[in-house]
């Protein structure tokens, strides 16, 4: 049900704008980038964990295509396309071979150009 699906590691945190900034490794479902931006989506509240992501872990995300209006203000609208994951809780969506190789049996994963 995912709109882009793929590994990597974050390379900006734009606290701001509750968005995360990655360097893409392998992609299985969506736009093949090098780099993408991931909104973190939900409301925080003073008591929410608050994810703090690692460049040295990689990650898999399953995201969902953001509409303009569920977007930050500070969010360019004319981005043609934002993609976004509920706010993780604990270490968030970490990468496992079991997960890549399951995800590769599905579609077999690309690498950015």
């Amino acid at each position: 049900m995912a709109d882009v699906v793929f590994s990597g590691v974050v390379t900006r945190v734009d606290d701001v704008n509750d968005r995360l900034g990655f360097r893409v490794e392998r992609v299985w479902k969506g736009p093949v980038l090098p780099e993408i931006w991931i909104q973190q989506l939900g409301q925080s509240f003073i008591e929410d964990y608050v994810f703090r992501p690692r460049t040295d872990i990689k990650y898999i995300i399953f995201g969902r295509r953001v509409s303009v209006e569920e977007r930050p203000v500070g969010i360019n609208p004319d981005e043609q396309v934002a993609f976004g994951i509920r706010r993780p809780c604990g270490d968030g969506p970490l990468w496992s071979a079991a997960t890549a190789h399951q995800l590769d049996q599905r579609a077999k994963g690309k690498k950015p150009f």
